[in-house]
């Protein structure tokens, strides 16, 4: 049937009539040259209406003569409004020409090489609506294929219209939902500069969203150059928001699969992204998300690789991440929660990619990071720049087989310094991870920038160190982690000054409070600190204790040591010679079998002498206190009215000489002997400084006497203070 000009004349036609692409006008008559012929058919005539070809006036005039077509081909296209059929069309980009705003377009399995710019708000239905990408009860696909000629760029040229964009959401347009379509980068009919992952990608993005209010669901998209979903809100006064939820990424080689950029927001939940050189990326948030919205990354199972791109003038894409939440600030708020992100590369020897990056995050933006699991990634975390006033919390899920679990840092690559920024890092588990915990004031840093980790709960299990402290402006606070399984230390500083109180920690699964002594020693031994270089800080892991290994100082402890400390010293021969006291009410826990120092009292004046060990102490000028060990103790109190205590009873009898002997100690220079049932004064004997019996010690009622004493009448008045004197 062929119509070249509107019917005028009254006649009624009746039969089986065709109608195509060349059967009606093309231009605006099209509707009144079909409309006039269908008004005239006669009753059981039909109409078939061939829609391949035609153009926009063409389905117009078709669909608008709905009513008598009695069957339709070419026309994969159907349009819906409120459940009804308004019109077919032949490709998506004339269904979307035709279609009004609310509308919703339903595309039929299929290929369809065009590129789309959506100019109204419209649902676009592909076959597998309603299901996710990965869903394995998809049928045939509804393929939106980048159109033959279209060519990816190495810069992802944005202007138009040499841009490789498959499908674009401007500005104006809101409310656009894509469900249920296969997204298709690749065009076998073009070839472009780069090949990656087996496929030539020809397109640089898949959707291109600006407007606000955007949902892409349900999609399969792949072999796309640099984003799988670029979502940007520049220059808009106001945020947006979007969701990309239950899309299947295959082969984003270039950059990102997913990309919320310039103020638009998203909700991005149960994406499952393959082979991309990045999972997800933000950047550039500083508006107020819109009212009644919560921006999300949230649930998605991401792998990522080094990218092998030939043709491209990188080739070999290293740097890779599973997610990168950058550059967000004012009232800017996000969450990245429940995410599983694996590194797949074969080697795991590059420091610079990570599975998860927060970065920049400033005065006032939020972000909140929890029960995220990555696996096999150099880098766990990522921790850069985030001087927001909330700080940055890293709370449960795991890492696992990463060079660094959690890294934080001040300075990065080109980007430089970070202001000062503190994080928590809570209840994560650790384990495989080469170094678990790794704050680092880097040496490149050049503004004084402090970077502070709270680590507490969780786990650090196996690798080579638990937590490194590297720098002088790097510090950390450690409560309730468990360190377990490293072959190096469970704490390491370098360079770093700053104290740790690790003392709620638990080493090998127990505390400090709870290990056995050996245990203590064997903890020391995997903490490097202000014991091993005084230069360092020092880290507690049992309150007002201080465990020396035998192969670091005496001397050195004791120069650190706080008053009132214990420090518990392990069998071995040391080479600190004499060491002085000046803390005071030390108490010195020396093990059997120590050898090689001894102490000279200095500012301190008294010392407790505790376990088995050998110890020797001189005294200084002043009054001295000195309690022996169980060890063989030698106490010499030197000048001053000095007191050598004893744990045990007093001994029956006393021999006089230079020195005098109790059990397994000697004491010289000393005045008193203290014992556990009675205080005994030496007089004239072991060097003290009591010569003869005076008037202070005559009138002395509880102390014993023993030595040589010379009565005189300076010492006693009546027969009754001599029998006294005697009887002591």
């Amino acid at each position: 049937t062929y119509l070249t000009a509107e019917i005028t004349k009254s006649v009624t036609f009746d039969g089986a009539f065709t109608i195509t692409s060349t059967s009606i006008p093309t231009g605006g008559t099209a509707t009144a040259v079909l409309s006039s012929f269908t008004s005239r058919l006669a009753s059981g005539s039909t109409l078939a209406v061939n829609f391949a070809g035609m153009n926009a006036n063409q389905i117009a005039a078709a669909n608008a003569n709905l009513a008598f077509i009695t069957s339709a081909t070419g026309n994969p296209v159907t349009v819906t409004r409120a459940g009804a059929t308004v019109g077919y069309a032949p490709t998506i980009q004339s269904g979307i020409d035709y279609a009004a705003a609310g509308d919703t377009v339903n595309v039929a399995a299929g290929t369809y090489a065009e590129a789309l710019s959506v100019s109204k708000s419209l649902t676009f239905r592909g076959p597998n609506a309603g299901k996710a990408g990965t869903d394995a009860t998809r049928g045939a696909e509804a393929v939106i294929m980048a159109p033959a000629g279209m060519v990816a760029t190495e810069t992802d040229n944005s202007a138009s219209p040499a841009r490789a964009w498959i499908v674009t959401v401007p500005d104006a347009v809101s409310g656009v939902v894509f469900d249920g379509f296969m997204v298709n980068g690749d065009n076998p009919a073009t070839t472009s500069p780069y090949t990656a992952n087996g496929a030539n990608p020809d397109a640089d993005r898949a959707f291109q969203v600006s407007g606000d209010g955007a949902i892409i669901r349900g999609c399969v998209i792949k072999n796309v150059y640099y984003f799988g979903v670029a979502m940007n809100a520049t220059g808009a006064s106001a945020a947006r928001f979007g969701e990309v939820t239950d899309n299947y990424f295959e082969n984003i080689p270039r950059f990102t699969a997913i990309i919320p950029s310039d103020n638009y927001y998203a909700r991005i939940d149960g994406n499952t992204i393959v082979n991309a050189w990045r999972g997800v990326q933000t950047n550039n948030h500083s508006l107020a998300i819109p009212a009644g919205k919560t921006a999300s990354i949230s649930n998605n199972t991401i792998t990522s690789a080094i990218q092998q791109i030939a043709g491209a003038p990188v080739s070999t894409r290293r740097n890779y991440d599973g997610i990168l939440h950058n550059l967000q600030s004012g009232p800017s708020s996000w969450t990245i929660a429940g995410n599983t992100v694996t590194n797949v590369s074969s080697t795991n020897d590059d420091a610079n990619c990570d599975g998860i990056e927060i970065w920049s995050i400033q005065t006032g933006a939020t972000v909140t990071v929890s029960d995220n699991v990555i696996v096999g990634f150099p880098r766990g975390y990522t921790l850069w720049n985030c001087p927001t006033s909330a700080g940055v919390t890293v709370s449960g899920g795991s890492v696992t087989g990463a060079i660094f679990g959690v890294y934080a840092t001040n300075f990065r690559g080109s980007a430089g310094n970070a202001n000062s920024s503190s994080y928590t890092i809570s209840n994560v588990a650790i384990s495989g991870s080469t170094n678990g915990v790794f704050v680092v004031d880097s040496a490149s840093n050049t503004n004084s920038a402090t970077l502070s980790v709270a680590l507490s709960g969780g786990s650090v299990t196996g690798g080579t160190t638990g937590l490194t402290l590297d720098g002088a402006d790097a510090s950390a606070t450690v409560a309730t982690t468990a360190f377990s399984g490293q072959t190096g230390n469970y704490i390491a500083l370098a360079g770093n000054a700053n104290a740790i109180d690790a003392t709620t920690a638990t080493f090998g699964g127990a505390t400090g409070a709870t290990a056995t002594r050996s245990a203590n020693f064997a903890i020391a031994s995997k903490v490097t600190d202000k014991g091993d270089n005084a230069a360092l800080g020092r880290v507690t892991v049992k309150a007002n204790n201080l465990f020396v290994n035998s192969s670091n100082s005496v001397a050195t402890a004791l120069a650190f040591v706080a008053a009132g400390e214990t420090v518990n010293i392990e069998a071995g021969a040391y080479t600190d010679g004499a060491v002085t006291v000046n803390a005071t009410g030390l108490t010195i826990d020396s093990d059997a079998g120590v050898s090689g120092f001894s102490f000279t009292l200095g500012t301190a004046n008294s010392l407790v002498l505790a376990g088995a060990g050998d110890v020797n102490v001189l005294g200084n000028a002043a009054a001295n206190s000195v309690t022996a060990s169980a060890g063989a103790n030698a106490i010499n109190g030197a000048a001053g009215v000095d007191t050598a205590v004893f744990a045990s009873a007093a001994p029956s009898s006393l021999v006089a000489g230079s020195t005098i002997s109790v059990g397994a100690d000697s004491v010289t220079n000393v005045e008193k002997l203290v014992f556990s049932d009675a205080t005994i004064a030496l007089v004239g004997t072991g060097g003290s400084e009591y010569a003869t019996l005076n008037a202070a010690i005559a009138a002395t009622t509880t102390e014993k006497l023993f030595g040589t004493l010379a009565i005189n009448s300076l010492t006693f008045a009546t027969a009754a203070e001599l029998n006294a004197i005697t009887a002591r």
